[in-house]
């Protein structure tokens, strides 16, 4: 086991909104830690004063746990760009420290697909059965979790399997991926591509569309330009942005994705996936009864 303290030069960093946002699954709060898994590593992070204690079992190393949750980020800039909107400068500073992580792109893909016509605690039961086909079992301390699956290690898996832990129709999802997708390097291999070039080769995966595809490439790729639309943004947009949508384009929001998308950016002045993140927590925290 790992352990140490990063120094935080900001104190815009708050772990409670950042793994409580919906962005990121097989996180959860354990005592006063947040504890999850990422980049094949069973993580524990605390905040102390300006300090964040961190436990590490596994690969990842204190540069990539930074870069993971975002503290290599230009905030400032970001901050400058989302908040000359009224409602997210407000949203900012109710959420001050919400970040947008950076997570591996094989288990941020593989979530996404778990998640698709789903809902988080579902789909994080399916990501549990799933990765108990991993040969590593990851403890720290009382703790302990299967990392995510190798792709070497999904395609000893076939459809019938998937099936059988709770994937249903999702398992031509993750046959898919393995057809279009050999490695891990293939999907790093994206990240050279320009961000819509990028999302059209996610959606070669059956189960993949724009939403899907937006939500790996802004979470796994840091293409914060990318804007996941479903209802609870369609809801935000009809109640505080009337301004700049009908109610026919946003009643028909999936097929109108690109227009919403180019209006959203230059409102967010190309941020609109990181103003995104704080108009979802916001619509999750407040508007469920609307």
């Amino acid at each position: 086991m790992k352990k140490g303290f990063i120094k935080l030069d900001t104190s815009e960093f708050n772990l409670n909104h950042t793994f409580s946002s919906g962005q990121i699954f097989r996180w959860k709060k354990y005592n006063s830690d947040w504890v999850g898994l990422c980049y094949s590593s069973l993580v524990a992070l605390k905040r102390i004063g300006g300090y964040l204690y961190y436990k590490v079992e596994g690969d990842i190393d204190e540069s990539k746990l930074k870069e993971f949750l975002g503290l290599d980020q230009n905030y400032e800039e970001i901050k400058e760009a989302i908040c000359e909107d009224p409602l997210v400068k407000n949203l900012y500073n109710k959420y001050k420290g919400l970040r947008v992580l950076k997570q591996n792109k094989r288990e941020c893909l593989i979530s996404y697909l778990s998640v698709s016509f789903n809902n988080i605690k579902r789909a994080n039961q399916m990501l549990e059965n799933l990765s108990k086909f991993s040969n590593r079992k990851l403890k720290l301390g009382d703790l302990q979790a299967y990392d995510y699956p190798t792709f070497a290690e999904l395609k000893k898996i076939n459809e019938k399997t998937l099936k059988k832990i709770g994937y249903g129709f999702r398992s031509s999802y993750i046959i898919s991926l393995l057809k279009k997708f050999e490695n891990d390097e293939e999907l790093e291999e994206l990240d050279k591509m320009p961000t819509k070039e990028l999302e059209k080769n996610l959606m070669r995966i059956k189960g993949v569309g724009i939403k899907t595809a937006s939500c790996v490439s802004l979470y796994s790729y840091s293409r914060f330009e990318s804007i996941p639309i479903d209802r609870w943004i369609a809801k935000v947009l009809k109640l505080f942005y009337k301004d700049y949508f009908s109610n026919s384009i946003l009643e028909k929001f999936k097929s109108n994705y690109w227009e919403i998308r180019e209006v959203l950016n230059k409102i967010f002045n190309n941020y609109g996936g990181y103003a995104q993140l704080f108009l979802y927590k916001f619509a999750r925290d407040s508007l469920k009864s609307l």
